[in-house]
């Protein structure tokens, strides 16, 4: 079976870039931008139009605040995840070292001397 592998770079690119894009909305650049808004013109609803605009800008903050939470969440149990894969391969190859070492020390240990008289009298007290 392949390794599982945990694209953690690509992960922590994509949150960089976030994170650089998140900055300036949370510093209040970002619903600044409204501003009095002479573009629309003068009339009798502008005062509205500005505000709903701003309420706009406001939900686009809260909601790049809100991608950008559920990205740092995501990108903690990547981590996690490659920790865990990790230690696993870890706890893996220390057990193959273990049961390799055991079947050489079997191995060996079957061509001491007395070894087939041994099994031979185990064999017999045990047969039922």
């Amino acid at each position: 079976m392949p390794p599982v592998e945990v694209q953690i770079d690509a992960m922590s690119n994509v949150r960089s870039r976030l994170v650089a894009m998140r900055d300036p909305v949370k510093k209040g650049e970002f619903e600044d931008l409204g501003g009095p808004m002479n573009e629309f013109g003068h009339f009798d609803r502008s005062g509205m139009l500005q505000h709903h605009h701003a309420l706009a800008h406001g939900l686009m903050t809260k909601t790049l605040e809100a991608v950008a939470r559920s990205i740092d969440v995501f990108s903690a149990a990547l981590v996690a995840a490659q920790d865990a894969f990790d230690n696993e391969d870890q706890n893996v190859r220390v057990q193959m070292r273990a049961y390799g070492n055991a079947v050489n020390t079997l191995n060996e240990s079957s061509y001491l001397p007395g070894t087939d008289e041994a099994r031979n009298r185990c064999r017999h007290e045990h047969k039922g």
